[in-house]
């Protein structure tokens, strides 16, 4: 019902590296940011791990949508805690202007712009 109530689940964790804390899950509620230290009963590196493993039944886990839509579409995850989400903007590529950009900072922009949704 709450993202305080991850405490009492088995949750799997993302981190960076072996050496840093399990990343905080984010959420909002009533315009104000917050996190939560879950506990994760494993962590990993690796999000397609992440999606595995939940679809298998070993705990919740987060990510952006987009990630999970394929899973939740076929039913194999359902979304929690979607009161809580916080707004997500996308993400922005800021690269110099110059008029002789090189070739490959170009054919990227030129990709990317490709998936922009504004």
């Amino acid at each position: 019902r709450h993202p305080r109530d991850l405490q009492n689940h088995a949750c799997i964790g993302w981190r960076p590296r072996p050496d840093t804390a399990p990343y905080r899950w984010e959420f909002t509620e009533n315009d104000r940011d917050f996190d939560v230290a879950v506990d994760p009963t494993v962590t990993t590196n690796d999000m397609g791990m992440m999606i595995r493993m939940a679809c298998a039944g070993a705990g919740i886990t987060f990510g952006m949508v987009e990630t999970f839509e394929p899973c939740i579409d076929r039913g194999e995850l359902v979304p929690l805690l979607e009161d809580f989400c916080p707004p997500f903007p996308g993400f922005y590529l800021y690269y110099p202007r110059r008029q002789r950009q090189p070739l490959k900072l170009r054919a990227l922009v030129d990709y990317v712009r490709r998936f922009d949704r504004r």
